[in-house]
């Protein structure tokens, strides 16, 4: 909604998102828990018998201390959060609609595309002057949104273009993912074993983080050399959708660059 929120002039679009971002808050630390655990499980494989009862253990305090069912149960008794939920989709979805909502759907996506392509070079420019965790955390979903917009509307495209363009942006997204997956783990980790852990267990915690960092920086590198990829592929992104002539004349006649 965010992405089309041009297209609404009315109150009801703006209402919807602060519903949507009022629901997704409070599942990401249930999420961001679930992530750990099945980190922690895949771990303890490559660990020796010893070590890997020691990691079994804090894993399974981990997973005891918070299930998504179980969570999402504590949030539908939360009236406020009740409250949100009843709202979301309520109200005039036509509300307000504004004249470039008509257009043709070829000239919409090709919008699209083109805002979340300059997007997704504006946050990698930015990431080349200055390396962050917070910039690679914006370009992820900047990556999100682009890939998922080619995935919905991929039978306008090219066949073997889209294939190759939505190839190159799940390589990107999944390193992204497994790299942001890590950020949030560490300290997340660090923090629950201080609470939780005895001696014993943070000895093991320590060598996982180690473990993690190493994968972290592996992943930095794979993440440059891709994006790097996608800074040659700017033909395939600016001529990804198929434009009839027709489309084309009532682009130029609705002042679409």
């Amino acid at each position: 909604m965010g992405e089309c929120r041009e297209l609404w002039c009315g109150e009801w679009p703006r209402l919807q998102r602060e519903y949507l971002t009022a629901l997704m808050a409070p599942t990401g630390a249930a999420r961001d828990l679930e992530v750990l655990v099945a980190t922690l499980r895949k771990e303890a494989e490559q660990f020796s018998p010893k070590r890997r009862e020691t990691l079994e253990k804090i894993v399974a305090k981990i997973a005891a201390s918070v299930t998504v069912p179980a969570f999402l149960r504590r949030l539908s008794q939360d009236p406020a959060f009740a409250n949100r939920l009843r709202g979301l989709g309520q109200g005039d979805t036509e509300e307000g609609f504004c004249p470039e909502a008509t257009a043709p759907a070829e000239i919409q996506l090709t919008r699209l595309l083109r805002r979340r392509v300059r997007r997704v070079r504006k946050l990698r420019k930015t990431l080349m002057r200055r390396e962050s965790d917070r910039t690679l955390h914006r370009l992820r979903i900047a990556f999100k949104k682009l890939r998922y917009l080619m995935e919905e509307s991929r039978e306008l495209a090219d066949p073997v273009r889209s294939a190759r363009a939505l190839k190159l942006l799940k390589e990107i997204q999944d390193l992204l993912g497994e790299y942001h997956d890590l950020t949030v783990e560490r300290p997340m980790l660090r923090s629950w074993c201080r609470r939780a852990c005895n001696a014993k267990e943070k000895k093991v915690v320590q060598k996982v983080r180690r473990k993690m960092k190493r994968r972290r920086k592996e992943l930095r590198s794979a993440i440059e050399k891709r994006l790097s990829d996608f800074d040659r592929s700017r033909q395939l992104f600016e001529e990804y959708f198929y434009l009839e002539p027709s489309v084309e004349c009532g682009k130029k006649s609705q002042g679409v660059s």
